[in-house]
């Protein structure tokens, strides 16, 4: 079914969205058949590229649950998460390095206590803390109660209002751009390893522009997690940020082309440059300087707004 899939970018996530719920709902029913109904209702949220929608053909697994309920029914949900981790993993989802998965206490608890561990990490506004943040708001619900998530969002959205600093902290954080072209205009492949001669699409191509609009949606106070629709989603006054919708969709498209046949998750990010025509190799210059450009001008949106809120 994938091979039907895997020539269009939004059929191809599409398809990810159909397996992963029906993993869930095997998952459910393993857990049902052992600990009874679920104590409370709850919503499973992807996050991550699963979140925005920017999956390839092989992707690794972020995901979370909240429920409502108390944390006495933290261990329901726990084995819940831990049976969907070993479903995912079955059926190819890598899991994630960084344990952003429903097994993890960290991203599987009560509505009210993630509402707590959010302000928490928005108080807090360390490296690590504001890294979490930009991770869950790329969460979008996947089955369940989707309010669940909104209001939690909604409770971010609300301190980051009344504390404009933090969303020039949340800026500072996402700087970091890896190089892509060097000094005489020429793209930067990998130089060892395995990806010897490849570029790193995601790093260095798609990231700034996740980056830049995430920051946006921050302050436009945007629900939705995929970066194309948090394009759409801007306001009238970003007319000429909307823009730079085009070149990110052309880089998702290309990524997909050149990788439709990529055997497994280490790979998938990354183009081999000599694959490329010479057509595809000076829009991917291109795309780079966009990025660049876009986070640039989402940086001093995001800083202009802090300076104004201050002196209001």
């Amino acid at each position: 079914m994938i091979q039907e899939k895997k020539s269009d970018h939004a059929n191809l996530n599409q398809f990810h969205d159909e397996l992963m719920k029906e993993i869930i709902s095997l998952s459910q029913n393993i857990v049902e058949s052992e600990w009874g109904s679920p104590p409370a209702p709850f919503t499973f949220i992807l996050m991550g590229s699963g979140g925005r929608q920017e999956q390839a053909i092989w992707s690794d697994q972020d995901h979370g649950i909240i429920f409502d309920g108390n944390k006495e029914h933290a261990d329901y949900f726990l084995k819940l998460g831990e049976e969907i981790v070993k479903g995912m993993e079955i059926c190819g989802y890598e899991l994630c390095e960084g344990k952003v998965m429903a097994n993890n206490p960290r991203w599987c608890k009560s509505s009210d206590v993630w509402e707590s561990q959010l302000l928490g990490w928005l108080e807090d506004r360390g490296w690590e803390s504001l890294r979490n943040v930009s991770i869950f708001y790329d969460s979008r619900a996947l089955v369940g109660e989707r309010s669940l998530l909104t209001k939690t969002k909604n409770k971010g959205f609300e301190k980051m209002k009344e504390n404009p600093d933090i969303l020039s902290r949340l800026a500072d954080n996402v700087q970091y751009i890896k190089k892509g072209i060097g000094l005489f205009g020429q793209l930067l492949p990998e130089t060892k390893g395995e990806n010897k001669g490849k570029l790193d699409v995601k790093e260095v191509v798609l990231f700034p522009y996740i980056n830049a609009i995430r920051l946006l949606s921050f302050l436009e106070k945007i629900q939705e997690a995929p970066t194309l629709e948090r394009f759409d989603h801007l306001s009238d006054n970003y007319t000429a940020i909307k823009t730079y919708k085009r070149p990110f969709s052309d880089a998702l498209d290309l990524r997909l082309k050149v990788n439709q046949d990529v055997k497994n998750y280490e790979s998938v990010h990354f183009i081999p440059l000599n694959s490329l025509s010479k057509k595809e190799y000076e829009a991917l210059k291109s795309w780079i300087k966009d990025g660049s450009s876009l986070m640039r001008e989402a940086t001093n949106i995001i800083k202009r707004n802090s300076k104004e809120s201050e002196k209001s």
